[in-house]
Formats: structure tokens, sequence, C-alpha cells
């Protein structure tokens, strides 16, 4: 009892449902389906019909086949240009399609120009550091990179301008 519902619960499951992009080859079934189910139709129309059977009097049994093959083609050609009009997927669906595909751009865009901004902002800022490192003392590097930060926070803020590196400097070099 317990292996039956061991093997009921754990061996017999259903599979997991992957997601893909349509039916695959179950699209290619159905055009073929529905061209053998034209052609049925079309026969078994023409050759048990009893609306027909006054026009195989007037024209023949060859004239009622040709007209059914006529019928037929008539039938493919509404069913081809049906299948090129219609669109596979609803124009809702491909509109958010694209407004996703616009917001991950968007996005990746806005990421790259940032770290491109944080990255050439720290890139200045060691450049600075390491000039004034070398012809100052440890404090004076010190007060100026608290002043090159002031200046990286009101560039981002767009607020205030920054104060004179030169300022900084002149303090330090006459104490």
């Amino acid at each position: 009892m317990r292996l039956d519902a061991f093997k009921l619960c754990r061996g017999r499951r259903r599979p997991l449902a992957l997601k893909t992009g349509g039916i695959g080859v179950w699209n290619h079934v159905l055009h073929v389906v529905t061209v053998i189910a034209i052609l049925t139709n079309c026969s078994l129309m023409a050759l048990t019909s009893s609306q027909f059977s006054w026009l195989a009097n007037e024209i023949g049994t060859l004239g009622v086949f040709a007209l059914a093959i006529g019928w037929e083609h008539f039938m493919l050609l509404v069913k081809y240009i049906m299948q090129l009009t219609v669109s596979r997927m609803p124009q809702t669906v491909q509109d958010e399609i694209r407004r996703k595909k616009y917001d991950q751009e968007r996005k990746r865009y806005m990421q790259l120009r940032l770290k491109k901004r944080n990255s050439s902002y720290g890139t200045t800022e060691k450049k600075k550091s390491s000039i004034t490192s070398s012809k100052k003392s440890p404090s004076a590097v010190k007060k100026d990179e608290q002043v090159m930060d002031c200046c990286e926070i009101t560039k981002s803020t767009r607020s205030v301008a920054c104060p004179p590196i030169e300022e900084a400097s002149s303090n330090m070099s006459g104490s």
C-alpha cells in the first residue's frame, strides 16, 4: 500500500511545464489537418449533396468533379489569405513585448551611464589625489580629498559650485 502511494506521489507525477515560444511542430500539423479537411469537405459536398445532383444531370459527372476541384482551390486560397493576414500574436501582446524590451534597454542604458559616470569620477579623483599627495603633507592631502568629495557631491546634485582647490592649497602652504 505504501509503495503504491509512493509511486502515485513521486513516480507518476506530471512533468514540469517549460516555457516555449509557440506550439512548435503542432503548427505544421494543424496546417496539414486544415488542408485535408478542405479536400475532404469539398469532395463529400460534390459527391453526396442533393444540390449537386441536378447539376450532374446538366454538366455531367466530370463537370461536377471539375467544379469541386475549383471550389476546393478557392477554399485553399481563402485559407492561405487568412493565414497570411491574421497575426499569430494579438496586437496587445506585441505592444507589451515591445514595451518590456524598451524598458529593459532603457534600464541597461541608464546603468551603463551611471557606471561610466561613477568610473570617470573615480579616476579623476585618484589622479588628483596622487598629484596632491606628492607635493603636500598628509593633513593637506586629507583636506584636499574632503574638498574633492564635496565637489563630487555637488556635481552629482547640480547644486552649489565647489569651493576652489587653490584656497585649501594656499591655506596649507601659509601654515
